[in-house]
């Protein structure tokens, strides 16, 4: 869009501010990655034992907490995918980041409640 505005101050504004989406686009997507690493180091890897062995709630909090990763993984992908493409459209990129902030909280979220879960599971057994 840029290079094609041929000198139209609203082509090199649109492309200027495509450009930019698209940039912070890739950052989200860089850093959806990183997100997944950190919580991966925090939370471990989820174990699923269905040989009967291990304790049945556990196995089911863990499955769901891993779930909830994995989805708010996935909404930060495809946020940053609408941000990147949005093309300078406020609206798709108001919802693209108010749909990042939602899963980030929902992921801070989740990790509370391992944690806690985690917590009193521990002092009860």
């Amino acid at each position: 869009m840029y290079i094609m505005s041929r000198g139209n101050p609203d082509g090199i504004a649109k492309g200027k501010k495509t450009i930019l989406n698209s940039v912070i686009g890739l950052v989200i997507a860089i850093l959806a990655s990183a997100i997944v690493n950190t919580v991966q180091g925090i939370v471990g890897t989820v174990r699923l034992d269905a040989t009967g062995g291990g304790d049945p709630l556990t196995n089911i909090l863990n499955t769901v907490y891993f779930a909830i990763g994995l989805s708010a993984v996935v909404v930060i992908a495809y946020s940053g995918f609408v941000y990147i493409t949005s093309s300078g459209d406020p609206a798709k990129i108001t919802k693209a980041k108010q749909s990042i902030i939602y899963a980030i909280v929902g992921l801070i979220v989740a990790i509370a409640a391992w944690a806690i879960t985690s917590f009193v599971l521990e002092g009860v057994t």
